[in-house]
């Protein structure tokens, strides 16, 4: 989603939310549920998303935090990129 200046940011509309939510599912479903793997891709979306809110600094004036954006190169998301 595009912020007011073009780049990233802004707020997701319901529409968007709920398309997203409706790829993960189907994803999801894609996977057998005999070996694991689809404990393991939802488990990698929860991950995901925790690690685009750790990176909250409240003392930093970029903020970080809940803002859709994931820094791969950064060590505290070693692994994510796998």
């Amino acid at each position: 989603v595009n912020g007011p200046t073009g780049g990233p940011g802004g707020c997701v509309t319901s529409s968007t939310y709920n398309d997203l939510m409706d790829d993960i599912k189907e994803i999801g479903l894609g996977y057998k549920n005999t070996n694991g793997d689809r404990g393991h891709f939802h488990g990698g979306i929860v991950r995901l998303a925790a690690h685009d809110f750790m990176d909250f600094d409240q003392s930093d004036s970029v903020g970080g935090g809940a803002d859709g954006c994931i820094d791969f190169s950064a060590g505290i998301n070693n692994g994510l990129g796998d």
